[in-house]
């Protein structure tokens, strides 16, 4: 009996093989765009100026924390009596120690924080949002360093207001504060002026 099986000529063979070869190949760079397309839309809202921004607030919250350790670990500061003070606190959650040691969590919230805050400054069009939006990405990352490296996020200034002792916090909270307060005061005064890319 004759063989019914399937032979492919050499020449045949070579071009499936290129075949297959140029479609991986353009996969990979079809592949290799979006990447770039995802990286663009996340540098391009960050100027030089901004990423200048963001890495001085970073590096002021940690050298401030770092001085804290050094400087708050005998005791307390008094600076202004009945009023600030500096006293080093490990804080392993949140304000008024909520969820206290759950770091996966607080994780997770960090990056979700971080790309929302990446997202919108791409966003928007409004170069004063983008800067308060650096603000609370370098408290962000300021607390998120902590918690990654540290396990707890070092906490120094301590006001008592009205006879009430706000929890103690640092920097990278006034950042976040900060930029968070303009941007929804700014965002409420003027919503019309919001334009979105």
């Amino acid at each position: 009996m004759g063989s019914n099986s399937f032979k492919m000529s050499p020449e045949s063979l070579r071009e499936t093989v290129i075949f297959f070869t140029h479609k991986k190949i353009l996969n990979q760079n079809i592949a290799l765009r979006k990447k770039r397309k995802v990286l663009h839309a996340i540098i391009r809202p960050m100027k030089m100026r901004n990423i200048i921004l963001l890495l001085i607030l970073v590096a002021l919250d940690q050298i401030t924390k770092y001085l804290a350790v050094l400087f708050l670990s005998n005791g307390t500061v008094e600076v202004i009596k009945n009023f600030f003070y500096l006293r080093l606190v490990y804080n392993d959650g949140a304000a008024w120690s909520i969820l206290e040691g759950q770091m996966t969590f607080f994780y997770i919230i960090s990056v979700i924080a971080v790309i929302m805050v990446f997202y919108y400054m791409a966003k928007t069009k409004k170069n004063y949002h983008r800067i308060l939006l650096v603000l609370v990405q370098a408290g962000i990352i300021g607390n998120f360093i902590d918690r990654l490296f540290l396990k707890y996020v070092r906490d120094f200034l301590d006001f008592y207001i009205f006879n009430y002792n706000y929890p103690v916090f640092n920097l990278a909270d006034v950042f976040i504060c900060i930029g968070a307060i303009l941007l929804a005061i700014d965002i409420i005064r003027h919503p019309a002026e919001e334009e979105w890319q």
